[in-house]
């Protein structure tokens, strides 16, 4: 994990200037080239990577909390330990044009207890490996209106990792529409706590590692990385309009003919193995004991009450 500043505070406010004043669309022009001359050149020299290729890349203004506020890796692994090459040397390369926070949970002992908060400056850009936990920490539009955020996924820093790496990558394209209310939970401040926590333990311990590895197996045998694109679109490059939402999957094009999505028909299987079971699983742990603790209050209450 690395932190620098782009140290330009002229283009970041140009590229700041791209957003729209609610957020909602972009002039991407000029933001791919703010990437491609200013961010990817200041990446390689700063990380001393011979290449910065990029596999997706998004850009939003704080409406990516519908699958980035609780835990999760960008990238899931499941491949076997033996076959691994530790560490994975793949990257999310964050630049902040607002102020932001991101809580990460650093090294391979992933403990509640070891989450780490970040602070970004407008031009900070932020580094980790693909597969860290992490959450990003959004504020409210009346705590600060833009958190306008430039996102590359699956950053590789050399042809070779590139090549070994890439068609191993199983990516799953948007399906269902439950975006907008998962996104009224997360900023609930009762809720996201709760979501965050069980967010957690099924990150830390693999997304059903075990029955996802063996469907993968048998359906996706060389693919043993999955990389979703969550409940977001993707944009297919269409420069005929002058701007674009924001929030958006943008896949390069050189890429396409490689890409391997997930079919439809497994969208529903995948999710349900990855998260509704485990979540499931999780909920009911952490639910059982608070509900015994409710209970012993209850009785406590009534052992008072008969007392006096």
């Amino acid at each position: 994990m690395k932190t620098f500043s782009l140290n330009d505070e002229e283009n970041v406010q140009k590229a700041q200037s791209c957003f729209s004043s609610d957020g909602s669309e972009i002039h991407y022009k000029f933001l791919f080239h703010f990437i491609n001359h200013l961010l990817i050149p200041c990446v390689k020299k700063n990380m001393d990577w011979s290449m910065c290729r990029w596999s997706k890349l998004r850009i939003s203004d704080n409406n990516n909390n519908t699958d980035a506020a609780a835990f999760h890796r960008d990238l899931v692994c499941y491949e076997d330990p033996q076959e691994k090459r530790y560490p994975i040397p793949i990257y999310t390369c964050l630049c902040y044009l607002d102020e932001g926070i991101m809580e990460i949970i650093p090294g391979e002992d992933e403990s509640w207890g070891k989450r780490q908060p970040i602070h970004l400056s407008p031009g900070d850009v932020l580094i980790f490996r693909s597969d860290t936990l992490h959450r990003g920490i959004f504020p409210s539009q009346k705590q600060q209106k833009h958190r306008r955020l430039i996102q590359l996924f699956e950053c590789f820093t050399s042809v070779s990792d590139y090549n070994f790496y890439y068609p191993k990558i199983l990516f799953v394209p948007a399906r269902s529409s439950h975006g907008k209310k998962y996104q009224s939970w997360t900023t609930s401040t009762m809720i996201l706590p709760i979501i965050n926590y069980i967010s957690f333990k099924n990150a830390a311990s693999g997304y059903n590692y075990k029955k996802v590895k063996k469907w993968l197996v048998k359906q996706y045998p060389h693919s043993m990385y999955v990389s979703s694109d969550a409940e977001q679109e993707r944009w297919d490059f269409n420069w005929a309009q002058e701007t674009q939402k924001t929030n958006l999957y943008i896949y390069p094009q050189r890429t396409q003919l490689y890409r391997i999505d997930l079919e439809e028909p497994h969208h529903r299987i995948l999710k349900r193995m990855q998260y509704i079971q485990p979540l499931a699983f999780y909920a009911c742990l952490l639910v059982v004991p608070l509900f015994i603790i409710f209970l012993l209050i209850i009785l406590l209450i009534v052992l008072i009450v008969v007392k006096y």
